[in-house]
């Protein structure tokens, strides 16, 4: 017997209050991913306190922050703020993303470790244009026509809500 329902529309690009929600969240998961980094460099540095501004230690913390992104954007598209207001990222053509696109989309936050080095004087107007930039580039949702930031589009990557179970566009149940 033939499935009465109708096929579901192709996923849409997510809006930004479900992304910034979900950064939200992952914010707080981070926290807690980079308080037990900061407990294994702790333990590595024989239980003595790392100096402020360290570079290998701040190497280190923008690592384990790319890796716990990328990974979950390579491994289904979800991180867990993602995953709570059902959104995903993947490859425009709707494939899951590379490593090197996760790269990408995470070039604002590599931005970041830059800006983290200009000298005293002008670290303020930097942050400050750092943040101005950001913001700018999660902004775009509402004027780009594929509703994508900066960081996506040049990644080649869309965030898209998650359709909640039923069957597909071509019929078949997912």
């Amino acid at each position: 017997m033939a499935d009465s329902a109708p096929p579901r529309a192709a996923p849409q690009p997510a809006g930004l209050a479900r992304r910034l929600a979900a950064m939200v969240y992952d914010g707080l998961v981070l926290f807690a991913v980079l308080v037990l980094a900061s407990a294994i460099a702790l333990a590595v540095n024989g239980g003595k306190a790392v100096p402020a501004g360290n570079p290998l230690n701040q190497a280190w913390l923008f690592f384990v922050t790319y890796f716990f992104f990328a990974w979950f954007w390579t491994h289904g598209g979800q991180t867990v703020g993602m995953r709570a207001w059902r959104i995903r990222v993947q490859r425009r053509d709707g494939g899951p993303i590379s490593w090197t696109q996760a790269l990408l989309r995470f070039a604002p936050v590599l931005l970041l470790a830059v800006v983290m080095y200009v000298p005293d004087k002008v670290f303020e107007i930097a942050l400050i244009c750092w943040g101005v930039l950001v913001a700018l580039d999660f902004l775009w949702v509402w004027v780009d026509a594929d509703r994508l930031t900066w960081h996506d589009r040049y990644a080649n990557t869309v965030v898209v809500n998650v359709l909640p179970p039923g069957p597909a566009p071509d019929g078949q149940e997912h």
